[in-house]
């Protein structure tokens, strides 16, 4: 049986009517959905369209609004208008008419919700893909409940002055890349931030990527998620291990150590095993499946950062085969952003270029390359994009990769220079 209190509901219209102050607030956190009674729900969005007009709302422009819908009847006359006000005494109580109808509004959606869970476990070809719909759904109602409210400038400012503060002792206010020169840009990665790694092909982006997440895990005790659609996690703990141990990532790959070497990797594993790095290597992932995995690891380990290696290898969340691949990578921008807000934590995700840049002195890219979808770059707070300059040797064992900050929603632009080892397939400043 579904909740409701048609009372509390009827008393809340009445204090509409009662007061136009009084249904300029109710609007503020509740909607004609939130009413179970159809009356109610007719009337509260009339007065929505009045409020919205500007007009005066009383009993006779609240009639002339139904009407107009052809929805006076369905409203229950201009005598149920009259009754809603005669009983109701005063608006002073509407704050408490608002919790029990936004009560028993979470509760019808709960019930509904539960039913929907029941029908997903019964149809989805797999328990994981069954608890990935049911997180989805619940958390649906947690976002279509969360309204916006003003801060305070004070509270403001609190948050503001703690960021500046960790800026003038020297630190990042987010989490640090371990690189200077683009930690001296974007000041680390910020909470809610999406970041985007773009670069062609073998230039580096995942190795940049590893490079970060190892430094925020073994110099700050972070804790990491990462995603990787493109290795498996055998290839990421191979990198993981040239990059803290310095023994090269072919010799770790084909078994090729000495004693001494081995000696390195063995003492690099037992490190890597006490960080908080957490890889999943499912060649398939969607941003509600990676949502609801790192919702789960925030709560059981903690969470500062996420890695998504690499963004066009995911599935939108409702695919549809009429659908185009511009649109999918939209959704997927756009589901990694609503990631990174709700978790609040920044996700850097990994993205390719078109070949344009291939065809440009120097190979410099630009935002407009980014690939598949321009949702990309209005989507992402900051863009890093990767290039090596046309003249490279391949024969060296360290080179020089240009990094620019494209795009900083929140801060400046710029470039840095970076360091490359082939060896080790890691990052440094130059």
């Amino acid at each position: 049986m579904t909740r409701t209190n048609r009372e509390a509901e009827r008393a809340l219209i009445g204090a509409c009517l009662i007061s136009s102050e009084c249904a300029e607030r109710v609007l503020e956190r509740v909607s004609a959905n939130d009413f179970d009674d159809m009356q109610c729900r007719n009337i509260y969005n009339a007065i929505k369209s009045l409020v919205t007009q500007g007009m005066t709302i009383d009993i006779v422009t609240l009639s002339e609004e139904l009407t107009k819908d052809g929805k006076l009847e369905d409203a229950g006359g201009v005598t149920n208008l009259s009754n809603l006000i005669s009983s109701t005494p005063n608006s002073y109580n509407y704050e408490s008419y608002i919790d029990i109808v936004l009560d028993n509004a979470i509760r019808r959606d709960v019930h509904q919700v539960a039913a929907h869970i029941a029908d997903t476990s019964r149809l989805a070809k797999t328990a994981e893909e069954a608890l990935a719909e049911a997180e989805r759904a619940v958390s649906g109602i947690s976002r279509s409940r969360s309204r916006g409210k003003f801060s305070t400038m004070e509270d403001v400012m609190v948050e503001t002055m703690d960021r500046l503060a960790l800026m003038q002792a020297g630190g990042a206010s987010g989490v640090s890349s371990g690189i200077v020169g683009i930690d001296s840009i974007v000041g680390g990665w910020q909470r809610g931030d999406l970041v985007i790694v773009a670069a062609r092909p073998s230039v580096g982006k995942t190795a940049l990527a590893t490079t970060m997440a190892a430094n925020a895990a073994f110099r700050s005790g972070k804790a990491i998620a990462i995603f990787s659609l493109e290795m498996s996690r055998e290839q990421i703990g191979s990198r993981m291990l040239s990059s803290v141990s310095g023994i090269g990532l072919h010799e770790i790959r084909h078994g090729q150590l000495d004693l001494a070497e081995m000696t390195e990797v063995i003492a690099a594993s037992d490190r890597i095993k006490r960080s908080k790095i957490f890889v999943e290597d499912a060649p398939i992932a969607t941003p509600s499946e990676m949502k609801s995995k790192c919702r789960r690891l925030k709560k059981e380990h903690g969470l500062d950062l996420v890695v998504v290696d690499y963004l066009q290898l995911m599935s939108p969340d409702r695919g549809n085969k009429d659908s185009n691949r511009v649109y999918d990578v939209a959704e997927i921008s756009r589901g990694l952003k609503a990631l990174a807000r709700e978790l609040d934590v920044p996700v850097v995700a990994l993205s390719q270029l078109s070949r344009s840049s291939e065809y440009r002195e120097n190979n410099e890219p630009k935002l407009s390359d980014l690939r598949d979808s321009g949702a990309i770059e209005q989507d992402a707070d900051v863009v890093l994009m990767l290039w090596r300059s046309t003249d490279v040797s391949l024969d060296v064992s360290v080179e020089t990769v240009h990094c620019k900050v494209a795009k900083h929603r929140n801060g400046p632009t710029g470039r840095t220079e970076l360091m490359f080892n082939r060896t080790t397939a890691t990052f440094k400043g130059a």
